[in-house]
């Protein structure tokens, strides 16, 4: 990230400062480590970004930063979702929550809304590829 000094400028100047951090290697879910997310304090909105295509796949082979030995399913996300070092890990502001991948889910994008959201948070089912919003899985 810039220095303070930097980003005091910065936020003087524009509307709009859009920082994106990624670190989890081309997996679609990431475990955070103490050393991240970092996020500063002035930040008004945080995006969340996870990938459907991990759904159904062994945990170890698909989160990067957990080697456990079980499935990526419902009750999984919704822990990873809330989790202390999961994706919802240093929201503050505005906060929403992307699933991308939705335009290749095998899945009902219904059943997303079933999951347990951080209550800040809204989520989307969308895909970055093809630029669209499915569906809002909650509000």
């Amino acid at each position: 990230a810039p220095r303070e000094e930097v980003l005091s400028a910065l936020y003087q100047r524009y509307d709009v400062i859009i920082s994106e951090a990624d670190g989890s290697r081309g997996l679609p879910l990431k475990l955070h480590t103490e050393r991240d997310p970092v996020i500063h304090p002035l930040t008004t909105a945080v995006i969340g970004v996870m990938g459907l295509w991990g759904i159904g796949d062994k945990i170890y082979s698909s989160v990067f930063g957990d080697g456990r030995d079980g499935i990526i399913d419902d009750s999984y996300l919704s822990w990873y979702l809330n989790a202390d070092e999961g994706l919802s890990k240093g929201f503050c502001g505005r906060c929403a929550i992307v699933l991308n991948g939705a335009d290749s889910y095998k899945g009902d994008i219904s059943g997303l809304a079933g999951l347990e959201y951080p209550a800040s948070a809204s989520a989307a089912a969308a895909s970055i590829r093809e630029d669209k919003v499915f569906s809002v899985v909650k509000g």
